[in-house]
């Protein structure tokens, strides 16, 4: 064999190698995803009016122009969201809030995309079957009272706040109604929670009127029939009002809203025996 032509089959199973590989590669960027495979997703979901509820996205989490309805909250870190494809994830022990009802909703949409592939789902907002009673319906105070000041030891501030306390620095308990660190010693921390500007905050529940009631605050939350309202994990909708107190029925997923969602799967890692490697990305 001559040295020209033995160059010429060197670069023929060269150039093979390299068309194998590429074509691997393309197959890897758009592998589907299949019932079982771990997969981790974006997704952003909106409300019929527009307003976005959930999202995963940091950009769209932190833009003060996106409108944002009441049941939004950002996640923690706004990370990908990491799902079994086709599999419901496991109810919490405390049973599922918003975001577990979201995750549950897309893991069945999953099966059939590919990576860097979009998709829009519609979440509807179905009866939660099995609720009754206590497990359905919260009643709570339309009053609800707050000090004026409040005195922690340094310990104690340390442990709410992982911190040590500085004279200036903001004091969180309730959103809608933060403090401020007015004094330090070598014991304690005092803490004040000044009059809202225009005497009105925004709660979850609605506008609260807040008065000065000597030592205290009290808040009058202006509660509406139908409102939707989030209070930690849980969803509901405000069904009935009095004078002293009104109900949440958290009895609907969604609090009974059709959620438009729309997903993205970034990374597929077929669920294989003893495959520890890298989750598939684009």
């Amino acid at each position: 064999m001559g040295h020209s032509t033995h160059i010429y089959k060197c670069m023929a199973i060269l150039l093979v190698t390299v068309a194998t590989g590429c074509a691997a590669t393309a197959e890897r960027r758009t592998v589907g995803v299949g019932v079982g495979d771990r997969v981790r997703v974006g997704y952003s979901c909106r409300l019929p009016n527009g307003e976005l509820a959930a999202t995963t996205g940091k950009d769209a989490a932190a833009d003060p122009s996106v409108p944002k309805s009441a049941l939004f909250m950002a996640r923690k870190g706004a990370v990908p969201l990491s799902l079994e494809a086709g599999v419901a994830p496991a109810a919490n022990p405390g049973g599922p809030g918003f975001e577990d009802d979201i995750a549950a909703g897309l893991a069945p949409a999953l099966p059939g995309m590919s990576v860097g592939e979009k998709k829009r789902v519609e979440l509807k907002g179905e009866a939660v079957a099995g609720l009754a009673g206590n497990e359905r319906f919260l009643r709570m105070a339309r009053v609800r009272k707050r000090p004026k000041e409040m005195r922690l030891s340094r310990e104690e501030y340390a442990a709410k706040t992982g911190r040590e306390p500085e004279v200036g620095r903001r004091f969180v308990i309730d959103p809608a109604f933060p403090g401020q660190v007015t004094a330090v010693s070598e014991q304690e921390a005092v803490i004040s929670f000044p009059l809202p500007e225009g005497g009105e905050i925004q709660t979850p529940f609605g506008p609260g009127k807040v008065r000065d009631a000597g030592d205290r605050y009290e808040i009058e939350i202006d509660a509406q029939v139908g409102l939707l309202v989030r209070s930690g994990p849980l969803v509901g909708r405000i069904s009935e009002v009095s004078e002293r107190d009104f109900t949440i029925d958290y009895g609907y997923r969604f609090g009974g809203e059709t959620l438009s969602c729309e997903v993205e799967v970034e990374a597929v890692e077929p669920l294989k025996q003893g495959d520890h490697s890298e989750p598939t990305r684009p």
